[in-house]
């Protein structure tokens, strides 16, 4: 048996008589009865009785013997392999990682304590971020080694998306825990939360006026967004908890019911941020909803809408001016339906400030051979947006895109993007576009007007433009703390 010249000498002597043990084994294990050991028999004589259990005796000695002496050998094989460990760590690459190169693992390798949830639904996250810890500050790189520990707390991106989930029948926002220590390692940097009330039968409102309400807490004040992901939870309940964080600017609300909101006006304190807000990402399931969003509030200061009313008939034409004429500051805005019908658009309407626009309808929410003169993308015709640099449109499946060029002739914008949406569920639609009507249309269209990009993708929440849209939402290095 070869072994390394480094190794115990003790072991060399070990291993060095080794095959005299195993030639004592073999001598010991063949007995004049062996050949009958492995059969029905039984000895008969007095004579033969003490020799099988001499024999018995002395190979019951040698496996106890050689279990002790195994047992002690793996205990010694077992120290070695701790000791091996430790000490390869004293020459392994991984300690000498940099640590800005180190934490910038850990925010990758983390994986998120809310997924993002695949509902056919607008995503509130880009792709390329996660809530990656919990409200008590727990990450599975921080508990590896006191190092990796003292690098994760001090890597304040690892705290900022934080997550919180909440389960039971009937409780209170006052349950809803605070997130300290993912504050304090955050630091400075700004901070999003995402509450999770999914699985949550009712959230209770414990007090009947409108005007108790949460007192701004300082200690809350780089929370800048709010994120949340509910099944039905009334807008003045989760209204008196985050009036708490005075800092917000971004807010998402998925099947919060707004149709109380107006209920807010003029109650002081309570629903105050909402005149704070810059970015909203709304998912509403039925008309009350949408009426209680759009019609009583004038939303000034917000820039960025993401309104996402799939899976619901709730849109009228009406609801396009109030949507226009309450908020007339925006940049970007998203909006996704499956409705077939707005009805006609009276009024002309001008978005003199928005750069970025998306309507998405639902799979061939228009005939195929016959364009629904009233259908969402015939929207187009009462709008007017000279600033317009992104459109993203819903791919019409007659390819026909005269709607497209008279709003772009209209609106003497200059796109530097045109975008196509899947009309259909089937995933490969786009996949073979080199002889198609849209791919042909797409391509007079950009010679018409000179865009520099026209792009296709499976849906809105998977283009470029929106992803891109979504990861300024949460860039905390475009914020000035």
């Amino acid at each position: 048996m070869p072994f390394k010249s480094e190794s115990s000498a003790t072991l060399h002597v070990i291993g060095n008589l080794l095959p005299t043990l195993a030639l004592e084994v073999t001598a010991t294990v063949h007995t004049p009865f062996t050949p009958y050991a492995r059969m029905n028999h039984s000895v008969t004589t007095a004579s033969e009785t003490c020799q099988v259990r001499a024999i018995v005796d002395t190979l019951s000695s040698m496996v106890e013997d050689a279990k002790a002496i195994f047992s002690e050998v793996s205990r010694l094989i077992n120290v070695l392999e701790d000791s091996l460990g430790y000490h390869s760590r004293l020459v392994s690459s991984v300690p000498r990682i940099p640590v800005e190169l180190l934490s910038e693992i850990f925010s990758l390798s983390q994986t998120s304590v809310i997924p993002h949830h695949n509902t056919g639904l607008l995503p509130v996250l880009p792709h390329s971020l996660s809530v990656v810890t919990g409200p008590s500050g727990s990450l599975n790189v921080a508990q590896v080694c006191s190092k990796w520990r003292d690098i994760a707390i001090n890597t304040p991106k690892l705290w900022n998306m934080v997550g919180i989930v909440l389960q039971g029948e009937f409780l209170s926002y006052k349950d809803i825990p605070c997130p300290y220590e993912p504050l304090k390692r955050a630091g400075q940097l700004p901070m999003f939360v995402t509450l999770d009330v999914s699985n949550l039968g009712m959230l209770n409102l414990e007090q009947d006026s409108y005007e108790y309400f949460q007192v701004p807490n300082p200690t809350y004040d780089t929370i800048r967004g709010i994120d949340v992901l509910s099944r039905q939870v009334h807008v003045i309940p989760l209204s008196h908890w985050i009036s708490q964080f005075s800092s917000i600017t971004r807010l998402s609300l998925h099947n919060v019911e707004l149709a109380r909101l107006v209920a807010l006006h003029g109650v002081v304190g309570l629903g105050d941020f909402f005149d704070r807000l810059t970015h909203l990402h709304v998912h509403v399931k039925n008309r009350l909803d949408l009426d209680g969003f759009l019609r009583y509030r004038t939303w000034e200061n917000v820039t960025s809408l993401t309104l996402d009313t799939t899976h619901s008939t709730c849109w009228s034409a009406v609801y396009v001016q109030f949507l226009f004429r309450n908020f007339p500051n925006l940049l970007e805005l998203f909006l996704a339906t499956w409705q077939t019908e707005f009805g006609q658009v009276d009024d002309k309407i001008t978005a003199r400030t928005l750069r970025s626009f998306a309507l998405v309808t639902g799979p061939r929410c228009d005939p195929p051979e016959e364009f629904n003169p009233e259908g969402p993308l015939r929207l187009l015709d009462s709008l007017t947006i000279p600033s317009l640099r992104d459109l993203v449109l819903t791919a019409p499946p007659s390819g026909d895109l005269g709607f497209v060029s008279r709003f772009l002739m209209r609106s003497g914008c200059s796109l530097s993007s045109l975008t196509f949406v899947n009309f259909s569920e089937e995933r490969d639609v786009f996949a073979h576009t080199e002889d198609s009507s849209i791919r042909h249309a797409g391509d007079i269209v950009r010679e018409e007007f000179g865009i520099p990009s026209v792009e296709f993708s499976f849906s809105l929440g998977e283009s470029r433009i929106y992803q891109e849209a979504k990861e300024r939402w949460y860039d905390v290095d475009g914020w000035s703390t």
